[in-house]
């Protein structure tokens, strides 16, 4: 143990931020693929929701682990994004674009968190019952994990915007101290792909499209998540720093 903690402690504070974007994101991504319902196991389209709870209480132990790990991604990310943030104000760059990305990102994954928890309570509730005439698996139940997991979309619908405009008020703000080249470049790719996404959707919130999100959903966040792994990637290299401003 005291051999971790002195590897640890070898890196810098830009390294082990850059480590906590990395596998962060790397993590949140996994789980994406693997929360069942979702894009791989037992996919279920995201406007049925009768279907993606049946999925999620079929594999009810991949449900509770996708829940937990979901949560712990989004908090080692925001993590992560503190450390730049930091980082950004060290190398003497304006920090309006980075400080308001990083609360956006930040207000939106704490909202997502919540979601994650509907989940989890959703499944138990079938599982268990909720009591005196509302046994496991009858309608007073179904209804009631409907209801969960309509919040948990509304969740989505309020917070998936906040995390696309953090990523690109982030990815904006941070172009002075990025490599020149290829990084500046996937930078701007991830702020125009990220604020498009974010007008699409609102486009589709206001006409009530629901199969409209089902098409964009997670083109947005895909792009996000690896601009984000590669951002972790220059922090722990070094790359990141005022002298890219020369």
């Amino acid at each position: 143990m005291t051999m971790v903690l002195e590897k640890i402690n070898s890196y810098t504070r830009r390294q082990r931020g850059g480590f906590a974007l990395l596998y962060g994101s790397l993590l949140a991504l996994v789980m994406a693929f693997l929360e069942p319902g979702g894009l791989i196991v037992n996919s279920a389209d995201r406007v049925d929701f009768v279907g993606r709870i049946d999925a999620m209480t079929d594999l009810a132990w991949l449900s509770h682990l996708t829940s937990i790990f979901t949560a712990m991604a989004a908090v080692t990310v925001i993590a992560g994004l503190m450390v730049v943030w930091l980082t950004a104000h060290e190398e003497g760059l304006d920090c309006t674009g980075t400080r308001y990305g990083l609360m956006m990102a930040g207000i939106g994954a704490g909202i997502a968190i919540l979601g994650e928890g509907l989940d989890m309570m959703m499944v138990v509730a079938i599982d268990d019952g909720l009591g005196a005439g509302a046994a496991a698996g009858s309608d007073a139940v179904m209804q009631v994990a409907l209801a969960m997991h309509s919040v948990k979309q509304g969740f989505a619908f309020v917070s998936t915007p906040l995390v696309m405009l953090g990523a690109a008020s982030m990815a904006l703000g941070l172009m002075p101290i990025l490599p020149k080249g290829f990084h500046r470049a996937a930078a701007l790719i991830t702020a125009s792909v990220t604020i498009v996404w974010t007008v699409l959707f609102w486009i589709i919130a206001a006409i009530v499209d629901f199969e409209g999100w089902n098409a964009i959903n997670g083109v947005g966040g895909f792009v996000a998540v690896l601009w984000l792994m590669l951002l972790g990637r220059s922090m722990i290299s070094g790359l990141i720093g005022a002298h890219n401003n020369s």
